[in-house]
């Protein structure tokens, strides 16, 4: 689900939608959970808690997605004019500062 959400994402944000990348998300006559939906996706290792991790990434122009299965969770990435050298994720346990930070973006 999540990397056809990513594919229409990138249409809807680029216009950009190549047939290969079509054909493989939504494979015609064929089990979608037999085959690689991101076969034309390139790989790209993104660092999550400081332990490199492979991730398929979607690319057109400045914008790209990118996904991976982590330990027990998928993640997901959505970027616009954000380098891909310049991105990792990080575990937060503590929501407090992101919580006080949106309430003073916020407030008058």
């Amino acid at each position: 689900m999540l990397i056809r959400e990513q594919v229409n994402r990138l249409w809807y944000t680029t216009g950009f939608f190549s047939e290969e990348v079509r054909r493989a998300a939504y494979p015609i006559d064929v089990d979608p959970a037999t085959v690689d939906l991101t076969g034309p996706w390139s790989d790209v290792m993104l660092s999550v808690d400081l332990m490199p991790v492979v991730f398929k990434v979607l690319q057109h122009d400045r914008v790209w997605f990118a996904n991976a299965r982590h330990g027990h969770v998928l993640l997901g990435v959505e970027a616009q004019t954000w380098p891909q050298r310049d991105t990792a994720l990080v575990t937060v346990t503590d929501l407090g500062p992101y919580a006080a930070g949106t309430r003073e973006l916020r407030s008058p």
